[in-house]
């Protein structure tokens, strides 16, 4: 656990834990009882191979939405075990262009373009592998509708840089592509013959030779969303600090995909501009909010036993991380509300899986090994497929990828985890005929919670956003959704403090700053700490199911002591007990049979939906008279 806010997981007291906590790696599932279902439910975590550092489970400890809040050095030992803080300087690096392979290299600056060894500059100039493994160097006035001059044949590689430039993005190198297009690159840019053996033969290769920073004032804002540098007050910037040191080790390790293509270029190591490596688009994608990341975070990598280590890193690593060169530890800045990634669900036609894999007819599916990090096993190591043709075992990588699933962090299930939840009716708190049509002409006859948006605009709990919008898709903030709980209570009979004590230093002159420290003194509401509420935060589905367990149970409503276990992907929030109570009244039913999303935000219809329903229970136990 943290000491004082830094992570201590080691690889073997996180490898003992996990041995204690959840044993040997063995198989998960035999052949199932029933045929495999037409379709195929997926239900997954993360999103990418979770190595390393997760994107959204930094911004969570960041920012303290969800865990910390860390500095970006505790963040990175905590994804990175085992690792220390390093120097490597700015050094130079050789991105192989793969769009380039097999083309010329044009490039346009008005300032005009250097050749490497030759006088003068042009323009425009434009170089082209000969088949005899030299080059034909041509100048112009344009790339685009001006003549070319005869060309002139030269010696390899071919080095063109910006003459006498300025520094300014707009004063780089252009390289023209052929649909008339072009992108800006900071340092030079070459054109070589080169294969990946050592030989050179007849393929033209483009190297951008750029210094590590100015690639990766390129590389973050691809990687991470720029505006997380504003976010809760500037916390956000430790994330991208976090990403900024993972993106620069990640490519100062080197890859030795591309061998020596960056020999007798001057540059240390080669990577390249595509998701194989990391996105990299020039100056266009540069910004300056993550450009301060990247300055204050200058020459700083991860390393072991003196070496840079490659760290690697993806969007979210669903709640654990995945170990190899690193150990597997939890990630509890993975369930920050924002991200989209946690847990995710999609389809699969059995008849694809037979097809893809020439099975006949698919029998069973089994799960054979799992990793062992996080619910339902982790991580699918192995599985194997069993069709009346033949049968298959085979990796989740690869199952992951020939489906185009987000992670291999997945379960596979031709009926609902759990049988589907009742939804309560509402007539005894709103009777057909007795309630009146709200003046919201923004909900849809067809939107399901109409009739709910209604009920609770009858009962004058919750309210629009204007005398005529109520906003159905919105999401609900915490300091709203507090307001509406205050007014449920004293709409039912309860009553609220006259006069609490002010609860929370950060909600100074909010609207609601009277309801929330109302329910506060009540302990209805929680901060997410003893000084901070966040009342504009958007709140979760599990923290609306326990924001109106205690309010009606402070109105007296008995709730269900041992409710059966509802949903499937709830296992471990803290709120568990309250979602199993509200799913046993009907008064939470989720997403889908089985299934809650209980760290999704709220919708405002959906919130309609729900005090309707407890406002049904509500007048049952309590005889509350209505409106």
């Amino acid at each position: 656990m943290p000491i004082l806010g830094r992570p201590v997981y080691g690889r073997f007291a996180t490898a003992l834990l996990v041995a204690l906590l959840v044993g040997a790696l063995v198989p998960t599932s035999a052949h199932a009882e029933d045929p495999v279902a037409e379709v195929i439910n997926v239900t997954g975590r993360g999103w990418g191979h979770g190595r390393g550092l997760g994107q959204w489970g930094a911004f969570g400890y960041a920012t303290g939405r969800s865990g910390g809040p860390w500095s970006y050095r505790t963040i990175l030992d905590h994804f990175y075990g085992d690792t220390e803080v390093g120097a490597i300087g700015d050094p130079l690096v050789a991105v192989n262009l793969l769009a380039q392979r097999g083309a010329s290299l044009s490039v346009e600056r008005a300032a005009g373009v250097s050749v490497a060894g030759l006088p003068g500059t042009s323009t425009a100039v434009r170089v082209t592998l000969r088949s005899d493994g030299r080059f034909d160097l041509e100048r112009s006035s344009a790339c685009v509708g001006a003549p070319w001059a005869e060309p002139t044949m030269v010696e390899g590689p071919v080095r063109l840089q910006a003459a006498g430039a300025s520094g300014a993005a707009s004063d780089t190198l252009r390289l023209c592509r052929p649909d008339g297009s072009q992108v800006g690159y900071r340092g030079e840019l070459v054109l070589l013959g080169r294969s990946f053996d050592g030989g050179d033969v007849g393929l033209a290769q483009t190297v951008n030779l750029v210094r590590l920073d100015d690639l990766l004032r390129s590389v973050l804002p691809g990687e991470v969303p720029p505006a997380w540098v504003t976010v809760d007050d500037g916390r956000g910037m430790q994330a991208v600090l976090a990403q900024a040191v993972a993106a620069r080790g990640f490519t100062a390790a080197g890859d030795g995909r591309w061998l020596d293509l960056h020999s007798g270029l001057g540059a240390q190591f080669t990577t390249c501009d595509s998701s194989a490596c990391q996105a990299y688009a020039g100056v266009s994608a540069e910004n300056p909010l993550t450009d301060e990341a990247v300055t204050r975070t200058s020459g700083e990598v991860r390393m072991r036993d003196g070496a840079v280590i490659r760290t690697e890193f993806s969007a979210s690593s669903g709640g654990w991380t995945a170990g190899g060169a690193f150990p597997a530890v939890p990630d509890q800045g993975d369930a920050v509300l924002d991200n989209p990634y946690r847990v995710w669900g999609t389809q699969i036609r059995r008849a694809d899986i037979e097809d893809r894999y020439a099975l006949g007819s698919l029998q069973a599916i089994e799960i054979l090994e799992r990793n062992g990090f996080g619910s339902d096993g982790g991580r699918v190591l192995q599985m194997r497929l069993v069709g009346t043709a033949r049968s298959i075992e085979l990796t989740g990588t690869r199952f992951r990828a020939d489906f185009a699933l987000r992670s291999d962090w997945f379960t596979l299930k031709g009926t609902p985890p759990r049988p589907p939840v009742d939804p309560r009716p509402v007539d005894d708190s709103c009777p057909v005929g007795s309630v009146p049509a709200s003046p919201y002409t923004d909900v849809a006859v067809s939107n399901q919670h109409r009739f709910s948006i209604d009920c609770v605009a009858w009962w004058e709990v919750m309210r629009g956003t204007s005398p005529s919008t109520f906003a159905p898709t919105l999401s609900i903030t915490r300091a709203q959704m507090a307001a509406v709980v205050a007014r449920l209570i004293t709409a039912t009979g309860g009553e609220l403090p006259a006069d609490p004590p002010d609860a929370f230093a950060d909600d100074d002159g909010n609207a609601h700053e009277g309801a929330i420290n109302a329910l506060a003194a009540l302990g209805i509401v929680l901060g997410v700490s003893d000084e901070r509420f966040v009342p504009g935060r958007p709140v979760e589905r599990a923290q609306v199911a326990a924001l109106l367990t205690r309010a009606v149970n402070e109105i007296g409503v008995v709730m269900p002591s041992d409710p059966p276990d509802a949903f499937a992907d709830d296992a471990g929030s803290i709120h568990e007990s309250a979602i199993n109570a509200l799913a046993a009244e009907g008064i939470l039913t989720g997403v889908s049979a089985g299934y809650l999303q209980p760290h999704s935000a709220a919708r405002r219809d959906q919130i309609a939906t729900l005090l309707a329903r407890s406002l049904d229970l509500i007048v049952e136990q309590t005889g509350s008279s209505l409106p």
